[in-house]
């Protein structure tokens, strides 16, 4: 009979077309970072999270080779930074139109693991102050750093990458790139890499999400989760890492699995070791998919999420403790 296909089929229609419903009104439960309260230690993160976003994006403010000095007094306070931490620091320089750039390598003292897990975040900017783009990544990095100087041993390596913006974007002399052709140089072997991309920026507000292309139809409409977005080689990592942040139950967080070239998702450091296949994952608010001010004069200080980054940082130093030390 023809009826019972047809049946089925209005059936099968019928439950494509809620997904789809469900998933471009933001029905789709993501959770919230607003609803815990800080822990003590959360509450000194945060404070620590504000203080170093307001030096990198007030106090020293535009970071790019525009502004070059603004670029080094940059580089000059992170590097600071780790050495007051604890960590032994090594500026990676490199050259080019006639100006010295560094990348900024932190590793805990008296570790040379064989097999690290890279942390790393840009310190540069697109002609604004960036906040989000991307003093939040450098401030969660350094925050990371300071809570993971008390564990003894891990085979970790804290990157501060520069020029990662236009003019450098995908080409090979974005700081990412230099510090991934030594890494083949060396035959150097990394367990992967964790790039802190734009994490600072939420909004509980329906439709703050946008999305590429149709992927709006399967994740929230509401901008208040973070986003972790990994190649098919960088799969089992994106897993891990997402496991690990699960844990605390504190942090919505929506994964991607996309292939290199799918346009948008490679917009940030990871691209440079994607590129030369190694497995990295960015850990990132989605940027110009939900933040207003991105790459303006408006990405200041003030419009982050101080409270939710520092759930976000606390939640990522579990995920990370578990993946260097659980066999």
């Amino acid at each position: 009979m023809v009826y019972p296909k047809i049946f089925k089929l209005v059936i099968c229609v019928g439950i494509v077309a809620l997904v789809l419903y469900l998933g471009r009104y933001g029905w789709m439960p993501s959770g919230s970072l607003k609803k815990h309260a800080l822990t003590d230690a959360e509450k000194n993160t945060r404070a620590y999270l504000e203080e170093v976003v307001r030096i990198l994006s007030e106090d020293i403010g535009v970071r790019d080779v525009a502004s070059y000095r603004h670029l080094d007094k940059a580089k000059d306070y992170i590097a600071s930074e780790f050495s007051g931490l604890g960590y032994h620091v090594e500026l990676q320089y490199y050259s080019m139109e006639g100006k010295v750039f560094s990348n900024i390598i932190a590793r805990p003292q008296g570790v040379r693991a064989d097999n690290p897990l890279v942390i790393g975040a840009h310190y540069d900017t697109c002609s604004n102050p960036g906040a989000d783009d991307n003093a939040s990544g450098v401030a969660g990095m350094l925050a990371l750093a300071r809570l993971l100087r008390e564990e003894k041993g891990l085979p970790i390596v804290f990157v501060a990458f520069v020029n990662e913006e236009p003019p450098f974007f995908e080409t090979e002399d974005m700081g990412s790139r230099v510090y991934v052709r030594r890494l083949k140089d060396e035959s150097a072997r990394i367990r992967g890499a964790v790039i802190l991309e734009s994490i600072g920026y939420y909004s509980e507000r329906l439709f703050s999400q946008r999305y590429l292309y149709f992927l709006g139809y399967f994740y929230p409409n509401r901008a208040n989760f973070i986003a972790l977005v990994g190649n098919f080689k960088s799969a089992s990592l994106t897993a891990d890492i997402k496991r690990g942040m699960a844990k605390s139950k504190k942090v919505p967080v929506r994964s991607v699995i996309v292939p290199e070239s799918f346009s948008g998702t490679n917009y940030s450091d990871h691209w440079s070791f994607w590129k030369d296949g190694y497995p990295a994952v960015m850990v990132t608010d989605t940027a110009f998919l939900r933040n207003p001010h991105y790459h303006k004069g408006s990405d200041l200080p003030s419009t982050l999420d101080y409270d939710a980054m520092a759930v976000l940082v606390h939640s990522l130093k579990n995920s990370v403790e578990s993946l260097l030390t659980e066999p």
